[in-house]
């Protein structure tokens, strides 16, 4: 952005104002800096035109008229940032990349997941979350720690109790000596009244941590229930 911008100023310097052509050559370097921010290609925003070619000047996708909003909310923001610092120089501008950063619609991990559970289903959710890790994990796009993932798999285990499972079996994919994934599945278990299935997954996460306070004591309240009903 900041090339683009020290380039027109040489050319307004050298040859006054900019002409249509050079105009043109800098809306067309914007633009794909804008894909680029987004993850997106020009028929994100406009719509087919005649022949292979896409139509820029129309404004039949919503799309486009969204996209104005946001240059004039990113504009507002800079002149914001501007008069703050007094007007000092070198003051670092927000662009599109500062949020989108690679996606055309950004939100948390937990809010992609969540509706992949509710309307698509548990299958759908992990392969949704695999595929966004395989795509995004070394970018700062989404929250891909396992403490993140961990706190996901907690907040479906009550409701969505295969979802959680899924979960932490995908998770073990990843981290195979992750002592709290199987933690996670024996609770997410015992909501589905299986507490057979429950306790060697709460024997393994010992297995690989034996200090592990909430798998000793969970294994021992379901032991002590198995004992109890037994």
């Amino acid at each position: 952005m900041i090339l683009r911008a020290l380039t027109v100023a040489v050319m307004v310097f050298l040859w006054g104002q900019p002409t249509a052509a050079q105009k043109g050559l800098e809306t067309y370097y914007a633009m794909q800096q804008v894909s680029e921010d987004l993850g997106v290609g020009c028929t994100y925003c406009h719509v087919p035109g005649s022949g292979r070619r896409l139509d820029y000047t129309s404004d039949e996708n919503p799309k486009k008229a969204i996209a104005r909003k946001m240059f004039e909310m990113t504009d507002d923001i800079n002149a914001r940032i501007w008069l703050a610092a007094g007007g000092a120089p070198g003051e670092k501008n927000v662009s599109c990349a500062t949020c989108h950063r690679g996606v055309p619609v950004r939100q948390p991990i937990a809010t992609v997941i969540q509706r992949a559970i509710e309307y698509e289903g548990v299958e759908a959710a992990v392969a949704q979350y695999r595929a966004l890790r395989a795509r995004f994990y070394e970018r700062d796009v989404y929250d891909f720690t396992e403490s993140e993932l961990m706190r996901i798999a907690r907040q479906h285990a009550d409701l969505h109790p295969d979802a959680a499972i899924g979960l932490m079996q995908m998770n073990l994919d990843w981290r195979p000596l992750s002592a709290v994934s199987y933690v996670v599945m024996a609770y997410a278990y015992t909501r589905k009244f299986d507490d057979e299935a429950a306790i060697p997954l709460l024997q393994k996460a010992l297995e690989i941590d034996p200090e592990n306070g909430a798998a000793k004591g969970y294994l021992y309240q379901l032991q002590q229930f198995q004992r109890r009903r037994d």
